[in-house]
């Protein structure tokens, strides 16, 4: 089996299984019936399925070669310096990203399944759930399992066929793998910075730490701050210093090039499989439940 078939058919695989010990959990968590509301049950159940998805991907992935990070690391030191830029130039590309998801799901929405424009998956996600357990789960349990699954087990599979392939198939997988149009690109570059942080500095911490100060502002922080003009300004500010650290500091930042000693990956061959397939279908599949909602 072709090995983006064998990464997509163990990664839906994986997700059957955390889904199912998940709802376990939320089937118990229902039956004892706690003071919980429904988001926050399913808030529950999608920590427990992350947790349980890096361990039976793992499993499944066992037998495929991989090559370790340490090989091909940089051995960067990161300061927080380079996690704030790293921070604005996330927070201006998902401003950009997001408007332009925006307009194409509130397109979708109206003209093909005759939906209404109302709040985005995010907001509906994490609404009436408890500023601790929204902390806990969607800053601290998820950022360090994600970034375990994708800039970690799965990065470290695809080096073998260098940096560049490896950084840009693992964020498409990490894309895909949330499941709705509306965060598909801002997570995709999301997958992108994240996975340039590890082989750059060789640790896989500093990633985490990306996405949970992600994470924090996204769910938490930005719930605080008035839409209207100050939304407008900080949008202004986050794009335009992206825009600027781009240009100054790019080519640090990023990796542009690989190394000449790598396995041949031919992308016509990999992607037209049938684990693939399904794994785009999964996609959209969630995509257009998530548009129905």
């Amino acid at each position: 089996m072709k090995t983006i078939s064998k990464i997509s058919c163990a990664l839906l695989g994986a997700m059957l299984l955390s889904s199912i010990f998940s709802g376990l959990v939320v089937g118990i968590t229902e039956a004892v019936k706690l003071p919980l509301s429904t988001q926050s049950i399913q808030m529950i159940g999608g920590c427990m399925s992350s947790v349980w998805y890096v361990y039976f991907f793992q499993l499944f992935t066992k037998s495929m070669k991989k090559r370790n990070i340490n090989e091909v690391s940089l051995g960067r030191k990161n300061s927080i310096c380079d996690g704030g830029r790293y921070l604005l130039i996330l927070l201006g590309m998902t401003t950009l990203l997001s408007n332009v998801t925006d307009k194409i799901v509130n397109c979708l929405k109206i003209y093909l399944i005759n939906g209404e424009m109302n709040e985005g998956v995010v907001e509906s996600y994490v609404e009436n759930v408890p500023i601790v357990l929204l902390f806990v789960c969607a800053v601290i349990v998820s950022p360090i399992f994600e970034e375990l699954l994708f800039r970690k087990i799965l990065l470290e599979k695809l080096l073998p066929y260098g940096k560049v392939i490896a950084i840009a198939i693992s964020s498409l997988f990490f894309g895909l793998y949330h499941a709705n149009l509306e965060q598909l690109l801002y997570t995709m570059f999301l997958g992108v910075l994240c996975a340039n942080i590890v082989i750059i500095t060789g640790k896989i911490k500093y990633a985490i730490y990306l996405h949970m100060a992600f994470n924090l502002f996204g769910v938490i922080i930005s719930d605080f701050i008035p839409i209207g003009a100050i939304t407008t300004v900080l949008q202004i500010v986050f794009v335009t210093s992206a825009v600027l650290i781009f240009v100054f500091k790019g080519k640090t930042m990023f990796i542009l090039k690989d190394e000449d000693c790598v396995e041949s990956f031919c992308a016509k061959k990999e992607f037209v499989s049938i684990g693939f397939t399904l794994y785009i279908a999964f996609f959209v599949i969630g995509s257009i439940g998530a548009m129905g909602e």
